[in-house]
């Protein structure tokens, strides 16, 4: 079960006692703003610290730069969701574009993205719009595990 916007509204700290959790989602307002605001990044630090020392799997929400993606990865933070890595897109499209990449790991979004330009071009007769040019990044592999349980609960 994902714990979704952690940090605003009805997400809280007694959630992660109370319920089975397995993956905590930290909201996009605090992501958004991270390599600029301190306080900021100081919460999505202690944030994933704690979901980590809880067991948790931790994905960022809103990820749009590269600058964040980067200060994600420094703070070990196991996935990230935003147009950066893709728009939204249905679940059966979510199983076979994450097939299609890989694991990817947390190497930088213009190199993956140059990789996927390089790759669409020698397979565009096979995969004729299935994309629809979607690729936009990547998906960190913790990702893989957790994406149809996350399609079926999760809405964009």
């Amino acid at each position: 079960m994902s714990l979704d916007d952690f940090g605003t509204g009805y997400s809280s700290l007694v959630h992660l006692r109370r319920l089975p959790v397995s993956e905590l989602k930290i909201d996009r307002s605090f992501v958004a703003r991270l390599a600029v605001d301190h306080e900021d990044a100081e919460i999505v630090r202690c944030t994933i610290d704690l979901a980590h020392s809880l067991g948790l799997v931790v994905v960022a929400e809103g990820v749009e730069d590269d600058t964040t993606w980067e200060r994600l990865r420094d703070l070990r933070c196991d996935a990230v969701q935003g147009w950066l890595v893709a728009a939204a897109m249905p679940p059966q499209e979510t199983t076979a574009w994450l097939r299609a990449r890989g694991e990817h790991g947390w190497r930088r979004p213009a190199e993956l993205k140059a990789q996927a330009a390089a790759a669409a071009g020698s397979a565009t007769a096979s995969a004729s719009g299935s994309m629809n040019g979607a690729v936009n990044g990547a998906v960190n592999s913790a990702v893989n595990g957790a994406v149809n349980s996350a399609a079926e609960t999760d809405t964009p």
